[in-house]
């Protein structure tokens, strides 16, 4: 356990902190995650990529088009932040320094654009989402990236296609095992949401 001085208790501590994992290899999870079966596979990727993720559910989120991003094309979706697999190296720690500084403009852009005056303080203390400055990091590094399957970051708030054992859940429930048996229960190509869990 790495106790985190000063948090910030915000997006920015995991842009901040997560490279500094003392570890090779590190499969950083979000707090909203549940892992229901052996995900050890995961890590025979990194004997030939540098960082895998999975698309987000949104592919462009609504964040973005207030920081859209000059040179990526649309083409080049979003990846979800909240299952990051990836290794230490030189070209791994200049990407997350670069995602740093994209997400600290992102910062600085939200507070001298948006109005705050009429807005209570609560809501003053969010910032941005992590997740468009990942993006753009991403698409000006040569990092080899690996996508991963929805089995491995299944977004079920959202409608997910899986085929096959789902393996990490992620979003809030009340009951995540609940949750994971339902959507293992068959493990055949099918679609859910959820609405029907």
């Amino acid at each position: 356990i790495v106790i985190i001085k000063e948090p910030q208790y915000s997006y920015l501590d995991k842009v901040l902190w997560m490279y500094s994992a003392p570890y090779y290899q590190t499969l950083f999870l979000d707090t909203d995650t549940y892992v229901c079966d052996d995900i050890s596979e995961l890590f025979d990727l990194l004997t030939r990529f540098d960082i895998a993720v999975a698309h987000a559910s949104n592919r462009i989120s609504r964040a973005s088009s207030s920081y859209m991003i000059e040179g990526v094309p649309i083409s080049f979706t979003e990846m979800n932040t909240g299952v990051i697999l990836f290794k230490k190296s030189p070209r791994m720690k200049n990407f997350f320094s670069s995602w740093l500084n994209f997400y600290r403009r992102d910062i600085q852009y939200y507070f001298e654009n948006l109005t705050l005056k009429d807005t209570n303080s609560k809501e003053k203390m969010k910032l941005p989402q992590d997740q468009p400055s990942f993006r753009e990091a991403l698409y000006g590094t040569k990092l080899r990236i690996a996508t991963l399957s929805p089995e491995y970051n299944c977004r079920f708030t959202f409608p997910v296609f899986a085929s096959g054992t789902v393996k990490i859940l992620h979003g809030r429930h009340e009951n995540l095992s609940s949750v994971a048996e339902i959507i293992n229960k068959k493990t055949e190509r099918r679609v859910f949401s959820i609405g029907e869990i």
